[in-house]
Order: structure tokens, then sequence, then C-alpha cells
């Protein structure tokens, strides 16, 4: 009977972004017998480490190895009808000199080896320093065979250029250092070299530019003006910063190609980094058609599918305004940087002197100073009312909501209504979300 391909399972796209993900660690052996939806690796994408599982049961054979990086598409494993033979295949080793590298079966010994074969033959010895510098240049020990000790400066001289010799190697590639000064290269992971990507995507324009404004309040304010989440204000700024982009698209778009991207809606991504899963921006869809206890119950479920690594694709790739929250760290200034896909950033600082600093970074190819400045100051108008601070007579020509500020013309379409009121014996406008307490 005929061995027939089950399945052939390729690198999936988890991510738009991604056009390649690593290998971390694969559960199963050349010729092993798997069941159907057996797992059968992990890999990390820019987003998210996730399990490969077979559709099939059947026999196994593997076309990958951890730690590889393998582009989408790219064939991982097959599963076989049929029990399959296994050949462990050894790459031969090519010396100068023969050496006695033939294992009693027959087979040539790995590369490895053959090196401890060649130490014992010339009793070849190596520094510490010099056996780290050999590796991480991938250098053969052989070449130090005719040397009874070798130190770490007989491996530097190895690597210098010789005279009147030509190399297209560059010289930053080879490390060269001190015996008592080791180097260890490590390979950035997945998740950390797509955050480099996505945040140089606009920070690497040096156009980006910064502005703080202070919001007067303390904590029991912060914790009357919201429904159940006490530790942070961030559910009510990324409330009232959805609002406001009504007002101000052009934070609501971003750059691209010389031209201006509008996001068709107003999805606020709040940023997470619990420093094991990496750094996240998931959003909010629709953040401004939402009550403030919806946003409040909206952050939380994106907090625990962080921490549980079982956000979607379009959590984690739609925010077309990001938000992070340093509220709880005592930070007083920080410079957070624009996501890609955005161009504003809005930042959290935590309590100091009665209140605390909202940093915002933009990029100027988009909006300015004067248009930040502005958003900023009608966002510090609103929160500062709904902690009780703002006082009732800058509202009293009736143009706004004495609550939270909101301008008459900002109805969200037509779904939020104005009310005349009497307070104090005077007559004021109230929101009707204000009105019935979000």
């Amino acid at each position: 009977m005929m061995n027939k391909i089950l399945e052939v399972i390729k690198t999936p796209q988890e991510s738009v972004n991604d056009d390649s993900v690593v290998i971390i660690k694969i559960h199963v052996k050349n010729g092993d017998k798997v069941e159907q939806d057996q797992i059968l690796a992990e890999i990390e994408t820019s987003k998210a480490d996730i399990d490969i599982h077979s559709t099939e049961a059947g026999f196994i054979k593997c076309l990958c190895e951890e730690n590889q990086d393998v582009l989408i598409g790219e064939t991982l494993f097959e599963i076989y009808s049929e029990k399959l033979e296994v050949i462990e295949l050894t790459k031969s080793i090519e010396t100068e000199t023969p050496i006695k590298a033939i294992s009693k079966a027959g087979a040539a010994k790995s590369a490895s080896e053959a090196n401890e074969e060649i130490l014992k033959e010339f009793n070849t010895k190596f520094s510490k320093g010099a056996e780290q510098l050999i590796l991480k240049n991938k250098l053969d020990k052989d070449k130090f065979k005719n040397l009874q000790f070798v130190s770490i400066n007989e491996v530097n001289d190895f690597l210098k250029p010789k005279k009147n010799e030509t190399t297209k190697t560059n010289p930053v590639e080879l490390i060269t250092v001190d015996e008592d000064s080791i180097l260890i290269e490590e390979n950035l992971g997945k998740k950390k070299l797509n955050e480099i990507k996505y945040l140089s995507n606009v920070n690497s324009t040096g156009l980006v530019s910064r502005l703080t404004i202070f919001i007067n309040s303390n904590l029991n304010q912060i914790i009357e003006s919201q429904n159940f989440i006490s530790s942070t204000p961030l559910p009510l700024i990324t409330y009232e910063v959805s609002r406001l982009l009504l007002k101000y698209p052009n934070m609501n778009s971003f750059f691209y190609f010389g031209k201006r991207v509008i996001h068709k809606d107003i999805n606020i991504g709040i940023a997470f980094d619990n420093g094991k899963n990496g750094l996240k921006v998931a959003s909010i869809g629709n953040t401004d058609s939402l009550d403030l206890n919806t946003i409040e119950e909206s952050i939380s479920d994106l907090s625990i599918k962080y921490n549980e690594n079982k956000l979607s694709l379009k959590e984690i790739s739609s925010a077309s305004l990001t938000i992070t929250d340093l509220f709880a760290s005592g930070v007083c200034n920080f410079h957070p940087l624009v996501n890609i896909n955005n161009s504003v950033i809005l930042g959290i600082c935590g309590l100091n002197n009665g209140g605390f600093n909202i940093e915002v970074s933009f990029d100027h190819r988009i909006s300015n100073g004067l248009e930040i400045s502005k958003f900023l100051s009608d966002l510090k108008y609103r929160l500062e009312a709904s902690y009780g601070i703002v006082k009732n007579e800058i509202t009293s020509n009736g143009t706004v909501c004495f609550k939270c500020l909101r301008d008459l013309d900002d109805n969200l379409d037509g779904n939020v209504e104005f009310l005349k009121t009497t307070n104090n014996l005077k007559e004021d406008i109230i929101c009707s979300l204000c009105l019935t307490g979000w």
C-alpha cells in the first residue's frame, strides 16, 4: 500500500505584519505516531506564542528545527498514512588532516566530537575566553591544532585581517575582546524585533513632538468618577478621548507615503506589558459609542485575554489611537512612542502634588502643536469636571454641559441630548450622558 501524505502543515499567517515566525519548541520526533488535534510545536509570532496542531492522525515527518526562523507558508510538518523509515543523516566533517572521527557503527561523528578528537591527538588546551570567542565567531578548533595552549590573544590574532589580504567580511561582525571581558550574544525574540519595527515606523522620522498637561485630581476623586476600576483613571480618560476624536479627526489618522489615512472607526488601543508576553496594544472597537461602564468592562476583558495570550488578531491590529498607562508606577513624566498606523499616543503618569500628568507624543506630519494643545485643554476640562474641580461659573453661558464640558455640537450624531437644568439658582446645560451617570 502506498504511503500517502494525509496533511501538509505550513507556517500560518497569524499577523498581517509577519513575514516569518520562530519555532520555539517541537513536541514530536520524526516517525512518531500523532493523533488528531495533537500539539506538534510552539511558534513565536510578533504578537503571541501559538500552538501548531495536527488535523489528521498518522505518522509525522519534521521539516523544521527548534529556534529556526521560518517564512510564512513554509512547510513545517507532513503527516503520512503509514509508518516512516527514519534515517538520521549527519553532515560530513571536512578537515585538513585525517582524524579518528568514525564511531563503532561507522557513521560520521559531529563536528564537536571531531574537535574533541583533535584536542586529544595534539593535546591542545584552550582558555575559557578563547573557547567562547571561537564559538561566537564559528571557528574550527582545528585551526589552532599546532599550538599547545590557545589564549584569547591567539584567537584575536587569527581574526585580524592578514597583510595584503582582501576580505569582504565586515569587521564589525568579528567579536574581539579582552581576556577578562567576554561578550555574550543573544538573538532578539520575534516579538521584540517586531516591536522595534512597529515603533520605528513613526518615531524614526524625527518629526515626533511631545506636549504635557497637568490634571488636578486625587485618588478619591478618580474612584468616585468611575464605576468599578479604582486603581487608575484609564477608563474615564479612554471615554473622554474617544469623544474628543470626533472633534479632532486628525488624531484618528496616520501618515502613509505622503498621504493622511483616516481610520473609519474610533478604536482606542490600550498598551499592555506584563514583562512576559511582550508589549501589545489591544483595542476597544467603536469606543466612542460605548458608555463608561462598558469601557471599564472592555479594559478588564482585554487585560485577562492579554495575560492568557488569547487576544484576537483584530484586537491587536485595529487601534486608531493608543493610550499607555503608567499611573500605578508613580512615574511623573515619560516619553511614549507612537505605534504603527497611529499618529498619536497618550501616556498617563502617576499621581504627584495633587494630580497627574498626561503626556502626548504626536506625528508632526499629521498634527501640530496648536491642535494637540487645544485637544489637551479640552481633555483637561472634561476630566476635571468629572472630578468635581471645574466650577459651574465657567459654563454659565449655557453652550456646554456644565459637568463634562461637552459642546452642543458633540452630540454623537444625535445620540446625546442636552437639557436645561437649574443649579445654584442658575440655569445650565447638562448632557444626557452625565444626567444618567453614563
